[in-house]
């Protein structure tokens, strides 16, 4: 018997949403910054189909943008939904063209929407004895499954694909398919406006379809359908539930049946492919349309040292260490240098004492590795990831092989599990000076991106100098007392269970705190606060929300405490712990250098920026980081650095005097938006909301948000600040400006970020493009501030054994001292902190010192 013939109908704008939410929280983009979320889920998508299913003809099946028969019989159809956001509306036509140039013919019926054209393809196809597989997860396309078609769809995010057939179908919704249509009659859909019955959720429609079997019977049987209060439901609801069965019903008779032969896809475009999926940077997906090619012969000579000092007497050569191997590549030639791995570090020293410019690519790996390279005045040209990063500071990869990609087009080619290679050594030092050459053919064109974009001098200044300096604090490590963590884990977790108790004592019932849809129903059904915000899954509760809500009741006020509670558990004094080395007794954080778009320094494994500073836990945390005996910690905090950055930009006189005397800066300018009035702590707070509001760009929105007050008392206390500091307006509106006739924002050092953002059609999305535009030459002025003094500090400090830097978090140092030279470090770091900038008004730190981090700040 005959295979059957396979067709794949693609619900090309259910896949378009699914990806691009799917990665809401962490966009995808471009090194242009465009987003590329939904793009490269329906491309992965599209791909994985193909290769899987292997279908005999496929239909591409968009929605159409026209009104369509169902909003004319319910004008509330589809009424509740907000238009899509611009960034992925933007990504549309991209999809359309990337279906072109697969050859995927694609449909899009004017006044119809794409389920009624896949009903009648699909339809169509069973007639002529086809199987149907169809690419969604609307659960209105459910009516279609049957013993010939079925589902694909992903269970969580674009990968996991799964079917659904009928037992799917019943699985899911407790009905078979042929009962979906009266199904969802019954339920309504909220996303789409479709009203159902009131009070009929879907474990009541499921119970009812089973005992009755379909929607006909029951309106028949009204008057004996059991039980009676479910009954008398669908009697006072009987007009919705009809016209909802005419909406959730698919169309089968759409005048496409006779183009049945069009959906034969022909052969893509595969030159073309490669090219899109280049331009979008969809480097994984590119293998599929990368026939295996042979690999590069290598060149290489393995020499001595001592041959190889002779070899590398200029110009530039590119080096990659790994795995006791050294490799150096240069114009035409490369070698892997025979040395004793004992020997490396001191190799590598002679190596870069030679007058050639030596570049590597992630050069912290190297320091760490050997870290008397780090003692040494002798140091790289440069560094690929660096410089890579310096050019396109947001959103892309800084590895080898996605710079190589980005740059040239092509793939690194990879030597492991050659079968001509088997000898390990061999492949191994095949790779090695296959990098080696990656990076010296990379030397050029990063070099000159770096020259036009005047960034050289950050990196050669700022960035290079910085990178053996986080290899020696990662090193370091912090010294951590875990039975303090012990101890505030288990009180922590009574004061967690305590509030569990009082929220359900308020409420009346027990439930998981921790379930959005649990909470949502407590909050809003149960106790009837008003719904906020409507995400894909039901009503936000986020933190926003809560906030809002906790004016009105108290339980709101206490999952905010619960959650705060719960994650600094979870995040910190449970996770901290676990990152304890065991030979050295302390936690060796990573510094990450290329992972924001200001030039912030962040960290990792486990992140230590965002401990809480003023809450009594985030104190608490804090005591748990300790001095070794005789040794104490010493914390040196640059004192509203931001702040004196924003009054030196703007030069604006009234800030800078301020400044210059020595004011409370918060209280200055409470004064100033509320003259007369006498300053409390409450007035002083909101001043300083409106400090920092501004230099991260705040709305009157987000400023009545965070204080709790109207949108116009907000915007009246922004005007009072810009009256009483005009020049800082006029600067930011320069900055602005600036942004937009640019393309960019930079700091008083030269540093760059892109925000292509400001050229969106989309206010909200050019809102914030120029709200980053305001915050990154203040933050990232600070976030070159503080790199260039640890540079300083570092320099001075490790010619003496008095002591040695640790941490970073934000504008904060943290060193370990010996306890008799505390007045030696403490005047060494205050000199370089305070006289690293000249500013308008004097730079302040405070300093302070103690046997744990808590006693120190």
């Amino acid at each position: 018997m005959p295979e059957k013939k396979k067709i794949l109908l693609i619900d090309a704008m259910n896949i378009i949403f699914r990806a691009y939410y799917a990665f809401i929280k962490n966009p995808l983009r471009n090194s242009k910054g465009e987003n590329t979320s939904a793009l490269y889920g329906f491309t992965n998508m599209v791909l994985k189909l193909l290769d899987e299913e292997k279908p005999d003809y496929v239909a591409v099946v968009f929605d159409s943008p026209t009104p369509t028969f169902r909003k004319q019989l319910y004008p509330e159809y589809k009424a509740n939904r907000e238009e899509p956001p611009d960034e992925l509306v933007q990504q549309i036509p991209k999809v359309q063209h990337l279906c072109d140039i697969l050859a995927l013919p694609r449909i899009e019926q004017e006044g119809l929407e794409a389920d009624d054209c896949i009903a009648t393809l699909a339809d169509e196809a069973e007639k002529r004895g086809f199987e149907v597989s169809i690419a969604s997860s609307d659960k209105d396309l459910y009516q279609l499954v049957d013993k010939n078609t079925h589902l694909i769809t992903t269970k969580k995010g674009i990968n996991d694909i799964i079917k659904i057939d009928v037992d799917g179908v019943i699985e899911k919704l407790g009905v078979k398919p042929e009962q979906v249509t009266d199904f969802l009659a019954l339920t309504g859909d909220k996303s789409d406006n479709i009203p159902g019955v009131k009070g009929i959720g879907e474990k009541t429609a499921a119970n009812l379809l089973n005992a009755y079997n379909n929607l006909d019977y029951i309106i028949e049987n009204i008057d004996k359908i059991e039980p009676k209060t479910v009954a008398n439901k669908i009697k006072d609801d009987m007009d919705n539930l009809l016209i909802s069965r005419e909406l959730v019903k698919l169309k089968y008779d759409l005048p496409i049946r006779d183009e049945f032969n069009r959906f034969r896809p022909s052969e893509a475009d595969e030159k073309e492919v490669k090219r899109f999926l280049q331009d979008m940077e969809f480097t994984s997906l590119l293998d599929r349309f990368i026939k295996p090619r042979e690999h590069k012969k290598l060149e290489y000579k393995e020499i001595g040292l001592k041959d190889v000092l002779n070899k590398i007497t200029k110009g530039d050569w590119a080096i990659e260490v790994e795995d006791g191997y050294i490799a150096l590549s240069g114009l035409g030639e490369s070698y892997i240098v025979n040395v004793c791995p004992d020997d490396i570090g001191e190799a590598l020293k002679s190596i870069l004492k030679a007058n050639a410019n030596i570049s590597g690519h992630n050069l912290k790996k190297i320091y760490k590795k050997y870290p008397s390279l780090t003692d040494s005045n002798i140091r790289f040209f440069m560094d690929i990831e660096l410089g890579a990063y310096l050019i396109t500071p947001e959103g892309v990869s800084y590895g080898l092989e996605s710079i190589y990609f980005r740059e040239f087009g092509e793939r690194l080619d990879d030597y492991t599990g050659q079968p001509e290679l088997f000898i390990e050594k061999e492949s191994l030092i095949k790779n090695i000076v296959s990098r080696a050459g990656a990076i010296f053919r990379l030397i050029k064109p990063i070099k000159d991106k770096l020259d036009s974009a005047g960034l050289t001098g950050v990196l050669k200044d700022i960035e290079m100098p910085l990178t053996p300096v986080l290899a020696r604090m990662e090193n370091r490590g912090v010294l951590i007392d875990s039975g303090i963590l012990a101890d505030l884990s288990k009180s922590v977790q009574t004061k967690i269970e305590e509030m569990e108790e009082r929220i359900y004592s308020e409420v009346g019932e027990r439930f998981n705190i921790a379930s959005p849809k649990q909470l949502s129903k407590i909050l809003f059904d149960k106790l009837g606060l008003p719904t906020q915000r409507k995400t894909k899954t039901g009503y936000s509760t986020d933190s926003e929300v809560l906030e809002t809500l906790s004016k009105m009741h108290p339980v709101p006020r206490m999952i905010i405490e619960h959650r705060t509670l719960s994650k600094m558990k979870s995040t910190y004094i449970d996770a901290l712990p676990t990152y304890i080395n065991k030979d050295t007794g302390r936690i060796h954080t990573t510094f990450l250098q290329t992972s924001t778009s200001t030039g912030r320094l962040s960290s990792r494994d486990p992140n230590l920026q965002n401990i809480p500073i003023r809450t009594e836990i985030g104190s608490q945390i804090r005591q748990a980081f300790i001095a070794p005996d005789d040794r104490l910690l010493l914390s040196a905090d640059y004192s509203q650095i931001e702040l004196r950055i924003l009054a030196h930009m703007s030069g604006d006189e009234n800030l800078i005097e301020a400044f210059k005397r020595n004011e409370d800066i918060h209280t200055r300018t409470a004064k100033e938006i509320f003259p007369g009035a006498e300053i409390d702590g409450e007035l002083r707070r909101r001043a300083k909301a409106v400090n920092f509001g501004l230099i991260y760009g705040k709305t009157p929105h987000g400023l009545s948000q965070e204080l709790g007050i109207s949108h116009e008392e907000a915007s009246e206390y922004i005007e009072k600040y810009f009256s009483r500091f005009p020049a800082v307006r006029e600067f930011m509106d320069t900055l602005i400006k600036s942004a937009h006739e640019k393309g960019y924002a930079e700091t008083m050092f030269g540093r760059r970020r892109y925000l292509p953002e400001l050229k969106s059609e989309n206010a909200t999305i050019r809102s914030s493009a120029e709200r980053a535009a305001l915050n990154m030459p203040i933050q990232g002025t600070a976030a070159d501030i503080m790199k260039m003094v640890m540079i300083e500090i570092e320099k001075t400090l490790s010619k003496t054994e008095y002591g040695f830097m640790i941490l970073t978090i934000h504008d904060e140092l943290l060193f370990e001292v010996m306890e008799n030279k505390i007045e030696e470090v403490k005047d060494l770091v205050k000199d370089k902190m305070e006289g690293i900038i000249k500013l308008a008004m004097p730079v302040v730190v405070d300093i302070g010192w103690g046997k744990n981090w808590l006693e120190a700040h």
